[in-house]
């Protein structure tokens, strides 16, 4: 009865197994300084991605514990001891703090500010688990119609990875309560009850 299944991509389709692949600095900032900046952000954070930045900066033991904000699908903000504000997270933070446009690429990218200056950004990759594509083709010939993705991650990525697995349908940039909203949409396009599963 299953005519549709919607995927959750990273630690799903994805291993969730994140390495940092690129470090671009600002002009004038050093990749090390802009490593620094990131780990002092993520310090405090359990999130995978978090893990790959200290992981890249050599797991810094920080003296200084900053106070952290996590800003729900969009990353974190750590405000210093000498009141420093650094933010760490995707396009959406930096917009939502003023940032402005900051570069956009087809990986998970955390970019870097402080104090109002954007620093730089790190890109973060991940990787197909293994056997997708076999399950994908398997549902296929099971009956299932169409295959969707709902992601967080930004259009380039989601894109990249959707043509990657021939997928029907896919939604990026979401956050949470959006993938939802989502699900009910392609909940209420389905015909002829039948059914949507969401992994």
């Amino acid at each position: 009865r299953v005519g549709t299944v919607v995927f959750d991509k990273t630690g799903t389709l994805t291993k969730g197994v994140f390495k940092v692949t690129g470090i671009h600095p600002q002009p004038g900032v050093s990749e090390e300084e802009l490593l620094r900046w990131a780990a002092f952000a993520e310090a405090s954070s359990n999130h995978p991605i978090a893990k790959s930045v200290l992981e890249a900066c050599g797991n810094p033991a920080s003296e200084e514990h900053p106070e952290i904000r996590e800003m729900p699908g969009m990353g974190v903000i750590a405000k210093s001891r000498t009141g420093s504000l650094v933010y760490a997270g995707n396009a959406k933070l930096m917009k939502q703090m003023g940032i402005g446009e900051v570069p956009q690429f087809a990986k998970t990218t955390v970019h870097v500010a402080r104090d109002g200056q954007y620093l730089g950004c790190l890109l973060i990759s991940d990787e197909l688990k293994p056997g997708v594509r076999e399950a994908l083709s398997e549902l296929r010939s099971l009956g299932v119609s169409r295959l969707a993705m709902l992601t967080g991650d930004n259009e380039a990525i989601a894109r990249e990875t959707a043509m990657e697995l021939g997928l029907d349908v896919w939604k990026a940039g979401l956050l949470p309560q959006d993938k939802v909203s989502e699900l009910e949409a392609l909940m209420k396009t389905e015909t002829s009850g039948r059914i949507t599963a969401f992994v």
